[in-house]
């Protein structure tokens, strides 16, 4: 298969470099240098202000939210040393909690988990959002696994992990990174601080 029919099959596509090319069986320079040439990989100057999130059932039960960690090396020598965001979203409202890190590791993400189970605790009790995160589903990337895992289960939240080929139970959220990754680039081009890719 070539890198744009992988790249064009819902069931397939991916940002990941190394992915892509395992994927489509290229070397992983030829599956960088084909994501720099795509859009949607790339970070942008310009974006429009994305709608305001609505109730959009996808038949999950509240309260299931999806997780993932968008990768920002390209900006960590301006960003005080973080190189991704673990975002949580619900995945019926599209309600999102965030937080910057320094290393996508399993210790990393459960520290960042813990504030986050903070702060959507505290939201609940003040009605700014209705639903406690109660299930939580993450693709079996390694900064998912370990303390990260081991923190969901002493908070008794139920933990699914998504195959390869079904990475379309995460859509919602790798749509919700593109439009993040749009707006940083833009954010950071207006302060004079735009990196490219490598």
């Amino acid at each position: 298969m070539s890198l744009a029919s992988v790249y064009a099959d819902p069931a397939q596509t991916t940002r990941n470099a190394t992915t892509l090319a395992m994927r489509a069986g290229v070397t992983l320079a030829s599956a960088k240098a084909f994501l720099r040439d795509q859009g949607s990989a790339q970070v942008r100057k310009r974006v429009s202000k994305p709608s305001a999130a609505q109730f959009s059932s996808t038949g999950d039960l509240p309260g299931t939210y999806a997780a993932d960690v968008m990768f920002l090396a390209d900006y960590s020598s301006v960003n005080a040393g973080r190189t991704c965001i673990l975002t949580l979203q619900q995945v019926n409202t599209r309600y999102v909690l965030a937080r910057a890190l320094t290393k996508a590791t399993s210790a990393k993400t459960a520290e960042a988990l813990l504030e986050i189970l903070e702060e959507n605790t505290k939201d609940v009790e003040e009605k700014q959002n209705s639903s406690p995160i109660l299930k939580l589903r993450t693709d079996n990337g390694s900064e998912f696994a370990g303390q990260f895992a081991k923190l969901l289960a002493k908070f008794n939240i139920p933990h699914e992990k998504t195959e390869a080929e079904t990475h379309t139970r995460l859509a919602r959220i790798d749509r919700f990174h593109r439009t993040l990754r749009m707006m940083i680039g833009e954010l950071f081009a207006e302060r004079g601080m735009m990196c490219s890719p490598n």
